[in-house]
């Protein structure tokens, strides 16, 4: 059983593998992610049973990685560790299936005990799946379903049982001494604009017509493979071949004129080594999603890729770092002609690729979120209501040919309106410190003080002290200060008005109090200052 530790915090990583007895439990692996992103990729990779996560964290935080996992892969069981007991964090992990919530420092006994049960829900969780599957293999409507099952479990792990070997050897009428095979993935990324428009980008819908339509060659006419699809990957629909490899080039292109002529768009196949079947399908499997994971996207002549014939690695790719502080700086001064030209200087570079892959795009869209959030919290001072991420705006042609323009004048919009709306936040900000401004003066005998201010405002006292303070250059109650005492002077004019009416006219309920200040504003007590006008 594999387990999956995940914390950016790597001594928080340490702790966790050295308080557990995982060979008391049948764990024999513990992977480590330091963030929620690695995590979902290590979770596609190595499928663990059992995840234990900490909740705050950059790029991708527990949070979002319980709603994905909750989204793609379910039956994971899910332990959250961490340092806040926020109830906001602990209703998150009970919404999204969290098994335990555990709070550093961690106590040993707690850990076990946790691990311990949640690992013994995955094996009655894996055990009741597996009977419930055999009491319905022989019910025609479930079949497909269960088919699909065994191959995504065959695709995903190279230890397979017995039972299920000798069932799937009589049900497709395999060799019982063994045969090879190879993995075929069917990509629907990127999906032709075609079969959007035509199945109203119902991808469950394309998928489902894309594998029957695959096996009424492979399983049906052929009888040489399966097609199925994996339900946590709607991008793709898997094919297994075991008999006709020789053939393989030539039926692969069948199957591709078939799925044009049928759905009308052609789809890009990824096609891996060839391997012992059933032990061998995973690696097979891997192998074909990396021969499509390095595919040319500038080439929109090719669809047939395969892992023996991978192209050697592209040249230097230009990042997208490189005009981070060019792209910030524009942002600042809202010149949308600086922008175009920032992002230029990474296009005209990306232009002179002769070679790009979706590892390429993959990689810009990891840059593009980092750039994006450190935009956002540099240049805002109050970021809460700007997106804290942002998916990058890969383009593609119908062929699915990577289309560098339409992404340069897609990022050029995108950072164009993120300069637009923090100016519009900027000039809100302005018009909030306004806005306090104008109370101040309407209200000089209230409370004024920053806690009844913020209230009043709805606002942080953090906030409104920052803003003001920059907006002014002055502390509030400095700045409230000045403005009851030069109201004062001018109420101290009045001879008939006594001082301490004066005093609680601008706001102080103490004459004593209000004297004082006064005096260390002015240099002269009210009286004195009194005496000094009259005269």
């Amino acid at each position: 059983m594999n387990i999956l530790i995940v914390d950016d915090e790597q001594h928080a990583r340490e702790a966790v593998k050295l308080l557990v007895d995982w060979n008391s439990y049948g764990i024999t692996r513990q992977l480590e992610a330091d963030n929620g992103e690695q995590a979902k990729q290590m979770i596609v990779e190595h499928r663990p049973e059992l995840v234990l996560t900490d909740m705050h964290m950059p790029i991708s935080d527990g949070r979002a990685l319980l709603e994905w996992i909750a989204g793609h892969y379910p039956d994971i069981k899910i332990i959250v560790i961490s340092g806040y007991s926020d109830f906001d964090y602990m209703r998150h992990a009970i919404k999204y299936g969290g098994s335990d919530y555990l709070l550093k420092p961690l106590d040993p006994d707690q850990l076990n005990e946790s691990v311990r049960k949640s690992v013994e829900a995955a094996r009655k969780s894996r055990e009741d799946k597996l009977k419930q599957s055999a009491e319905n293999i022989e019910r025609n409507q479930f079949k497909p379903v269960y088919w699909d099952n065994v191959f995504t479990r065959m695709a995903s792990d190279s230890s397979i049982p017995v039972q299920l070997i000798e069932q799937v050897s009589a049900e497709f009428s395999i060799p019982s001494g063994g045969t090879t095979c190879r993995a075929v993935i069917c990509s629907l990324e990127p999906l032709p604009p075609l079969l959007v428009k035509r199945f109203r980008e119902d991808r469950e819908l394309i998928a489902f017509a894309m594998t029957n339509i695959l096996n009424d060659f492979v399983r049906l006419n052929w009888k040489s493979g399966y097609a199925f699809r994996i339900p946590s990957q709607s991008d793709a629909v898997y094919v297994v071949l075991w008999d006709g490899l020789s053939m393989l080039e030539r039926r692969l292109r069948e199957l591709q004129d078939a799925l044009a002529a049928t759905m009308g768009a052609r789809l890009h196949f990824g096609t891996g080594g060839v391997q012992a079947f059933p032990s061998g399908l995973k690696q097979s499997a891997r192998e074909a999603r990396e021969a499509l994971h390095r595919r040319n996207l500038l080439d929109g002549n090719q669809f047939l890729h395969f892992y023996d014939k991978l192209l050697p690695p592209a040249g230097k790719r230009p990042h997208l770092s490189d005009i981070e502080e060019a792209v910030r700086l524009a942002i600042l001064s809202r010149s949308e002609t600086e922008i175009a030209a920032a992002i230029r200087r990474w296009s005209s570079e990306a232009a002179a690729m002769t070679i790009l892959t979706p590892a390429d795009v993959e990689s810009w869209q990891q840059e593009y979120r980092l750039l994006y959030s450190r935009w956002t919290q540099s240049l805002a001072d109050n970021s809460d209501s700007i997106p804290k991420t942002a998916e990058f705006p890969a383009a593609f042609q119908d062929d699915g040919k990577f289309s560098l323009r339409e992404t340069e004048q897609a990022i050029l919009r995108h950072t164009v309106a993120l300069a637009e709306t923090m100016a519009a936040k900027k000039r809100s900000e302005r018009n909030v410190i306004n806005d306090i401004l104008q109370y101040i003066e309407q209200n000089i005998n209230d409370d004024l003080s920053l806690f009844a201010v913020a209230s009043k405002f709805y606002l942080s006292r953090e906030y409104i002290s920052r803003r003001f303070r920059q907006e002014t250059g002055t502390t509030l109650s400095e700045y409230v200060e000045r403005m009851r005492m030069d109201k004062a002077k001018l109420l101290l004019g009045n001879a008939e008005l006594r001082i301490t009416d004066v005093a609680g006219m601008v706001g102080y309920s103490d004459d004593k109090y209000f004297s004082k200040v006064f005096k260390k504003q002015t240099g002269v007590s009210p009286g004195q200052y009194r005496k000094n006008v009259h005269d």
